[in-house]
């Protein structure tokens, strides 16, 4: 059976395209590119806006060229003659267009390969010169939401996930209507009722796998395209413009017991680490009567330009991209004994310009890794106690550490040995500024708490339990009177308190029995994401804790708010967090839920109205067709379908006959001609003539439409095999 391909059948394909079509095709396409402002960082920030435009334009010129051939060769060519061009520039960071994006975006494979889908939907947009290649545009589409989907999980990206899910599937039913519906009046309310239930379904099913998926394409993805795991950490919707700006940093004094705080949960830091910890940013030597004075003096930090891409490839681009920072080790910041080595990455948040570098234990290498290049790190300044701050504040920084972490095993502490650092009794014990009646009822009740405990570690446990037992948390606990020393405020008085008066309680209490002890200041570990397996941590995890030194092993970590019952109060926030309406989570999602779901309403609206209420317009007012007729009329439709799936579709202008005849002559049926020319006899004779339908005519039709959709299977595969040979 020999196979003809049909004349001008690009043509008819690509004038047969609606603008309703094309709109279609552009909003999951730019649901997609609206994706991409969760993945890359702000110096791109205006990459997906232009990429959107010119989307748009490649969609108004294919539509412009759906019925002129010459003109859609002509967008066609010089669109795949620039994309070559711009992404030869892009990749080797050279070329007219490499200014389009910002220069290096393709150090990062991530934002990289993100750019690229991006620009790839771009030139698919000058080439959509029929239905199968407008379908093609979902498929960079997916891998775009892919590639984000490896740099963050956030509900935005689900959200945009059913945008292009809805406008696909709009496309996918208004394409499968115009192709494979019969002319005439014969669709029945299941098939209706199968198309919007398709909707539906999809649209569940992407909301459902926007929620399941995201996870595991995260984890997967992050492992396959980055192993070391780090760059994808400050990825994310707190980014710089999406919120206010937050200034994170330690100041050299600090006020105690100052009256209620608010605390967020708004993601400053997330922390790559093999074990949990306490991040550290700054400690305070001085206790003044009301908080605490950081006396310790600052110098330059020696730092070390990397000769070699650290962890990144053999990219020589990225050789500038960071600087490795060697705090010097005093006789306070050593961690003596035998420290066991912990290496973590930390990422600040896009929205936080970072003062204060923040780690765990005794940091030895600090390896900066700045969205820019190395020179704007500015000058790294460390105090006496081993706290490193910046010079020039940095937005979205990474950086990865390499600290010595100390013994903290209690058997192993009962043992201290050998002599405390002259530096660290002389200053971590003093309590000079303290009021002397103060200080004295401090000490009695550390005595009685400490009795009859023989080691230090003991002591220092005693204490801990017993300001845990003895105060309460609360967040939203009064302020100290200026006029009272904070600490015995705290004890005796008052009883409530949040992080600040436990940890200056404690380290004043140790330090009235002669125990070296200091405040420091940073972050709790924060919450542990298993997808990424990063520790997020918030705003409400700014914490303070006691510090003591045991000689042999250096600086332990002791918190008194872990036993301590928190009182604070919450009127109803679990149940208006409980009760909160749909309209209210939607907004709390900003404008893109809500348009989102508007765009989907109006899809599904005109679903429903043109697969059910048109056609049900359309039956109600045809005659009524008899069993045998309607039989007749849907095998004509099954054979339209399997001639629309060749490229003949039948044009609603287009008679029965005036088909036929096209079909025969140009669709190269061969055989199959006889069996067209016959169901066509029988539908026109079942559909308008006066007398029922002859006996036999229902068997010989569905017979003719069987042959028919057989040799029209014949076909495709012939035309398969013909362009798999070359013939």
């Amino acid at each position: 059976m020999s196979f003809v391909q049909p004349e001008g059948t690009g043509a008819r394909a690509a004038a047969g395209l609606g603008p309703i079509v094309f709109a279609a095709s552009f909003t999951a396409a730019a649901c997609a590119l609206l994706s991409l402002r969760i993945g890359l960082d702000a110096a791109q920030a205006d990459a997906p806006l232009l990429l959107i435009c010119l989307t748009a334009t490649g969609c108004l010129v294919s539509l412009a060229a759906r019925s002129r051939p010459a003109l859609a060769a002509a967008a066609e060519i010089g669109a795949t003659v620039v994309f070559a061009l711009m992404a030869a520039g892009l990749v080797a960071d050279v070329g007219p267009f490499r200014g389009l994006v910002a220069s290096g975006a393709f150090a990062d494979r991530q934002q990289g390969m993100a750019l690229f889908l991006g620009w790839l939907l771009v030139y698919l947009s000058f080439t959509q010169s029929s239905g199968p290649r407008m379908l093609f545009m979902t498929v960079p589409s997916l891998s775009l939401f892919g590639v984000v989907g490896t740099m963050t999980v956030e509900p935005e990206l689900m959200y945009l996930f059913v945008g292009f899910t809805c406008a696909t599937v709009f496309f996918v039913l208004h394409e499968h209507r115009g192709a494979g519906r019969a002319p005439e009046r014969t669709a029945s309310g299941r098939v209706a009722a199968g198309h919007v239930t398709l909707t539906v379904v999809c649209v569940a099913a992407a909301m459902a796998g926007g929620r399941l998926l995201a996870v595991p394409i995260h984890y997967v993805g992050s492992e396959v395209l980055f192993p070391m795991g780090l760059m994808p950490m400050n990825r994310g919707g707190d980014r710089i413009g999406r919120g206010p700006v937050v200034t994170m940093g330690e100041a050299n004094n600090v006020d105690v017991g100052t009256g209620p705080v608010t605390k967020t949960d708004t993601v400053l830091l997330r922390v790559r680490s093999p074990e949990p910890a306490l991040w550290r940013g700054a400690t305070y030597d001085a206790y003044t009567g009301h908080g605490w004075r950081n006396t310790l003096s600052h110098d330059s930090v020696p730092r070390v330009q990397a000769q070699a891409p650290f962890a990144w490839g053999a990219d020589e681009r990225l050789q500038d991209r960071g600087v490795t920072v060697l705090p010097e080790r005093t006789a306070i910041t050593a961690t003596p004994g035998t420290p066991r080595t912990l290496r973590h990455a930390v990422s600040v948040a896009q929205n936080a310009v970072v003062t204060q570098l923040y780690g765990a234990g005794e940091m030895r290498s600090v390896r900066l890794i700045p969205p820019y290049r190395s020179w704007r790190v500015g000058i790294v300044m460390q105090d006496a106690g081993g706290a490193l701050s910046l010079a020039t504040p940095l937005p979205g920084l990474v950086y990865i550490i390499e600290s010595e972490m100390p013994q903290t095993d209690p058997v192993a502490l009962r043992t201290e040995a050998g002599p405390t650092p002259d530096e660290v009794s002389s200053r971590y014990i003093a309590l000079d500024d303290m009021a002397p009646d103060a200080l004295a009822g401090v000490r009695a009740e550390a005595e009685k708490a400490t009795a009859g405990r023989r080691t230090k570690y003991d002591r220092v446990e005693a204490l801990r339990m017993w300001v845990a037992s003895r105060c309460k948390y609360n967040l939203a606990a009064a302020a100290a009177p200026t006029d009272q020393d904070i600490v015995r405020h705290f004890l005796f008085e008052s009883r409530e308190g949040y992080c600040d008066s436990f940890a200056t309680s404690l380290a004043v209490l140790c330090r009235s029995l002669g125990i070296p002890a200091r405040v420091a200041s940073g972050f709790a570990t924060g919450d542990y994401e298993s997808s990424s397996r990063l520790y997020l941590v918030r705003d409400r995890d700014k914490h303070m804790w006691t510090e003591v030194y045991f000689a042999g092993f250096g600086w332990v970590p002791f918190d008194a708010t872990s036993d301590a019952e928190d009182v604070t109060p919450r009127p109803g926030a679990a149940v208006a967090a409980a009760g909160r309406s749909l309209w209210q989570r939607l907004r709390a999602g900003g404008p893109l839920p809500i348009l989102m779901l508007l765009v989907g309403f109006a899809a599904l609206a005109y679903v429903l109205k043109s697969e059910v209420f048109d056609r049900r317009r359309a039956l109600r007012g045809a005659p009524a067709l008899s069993p045998e007729v309607r039989r007749i009329m849907r095998s004509y439709a099954c054979a339209c379908a399997a001639l629309a799936r060749l490229g003949l579709r039948r044009s609603p202008s287009e008679t029965a006959d005036e088909f036929a005849a096209r079909a025969v002559a140009q669709g190269g049926l061969g055989a199959a001609a006889a069996p067209m020319r016959s169901l066509t006899a029988l539908v026109v004779s079942a559909r308008y003539a006066v007398a029922p339908a002859p006996e036999g005519s229902v068997a010989r039709a569905e017979a003719d439409a069987a042959e028919l959709r057989r040799s029209a299977a014949d076909l495709r595969r012939q035309r398969g095999r013909s362009r798999r040979g070359g013939v």
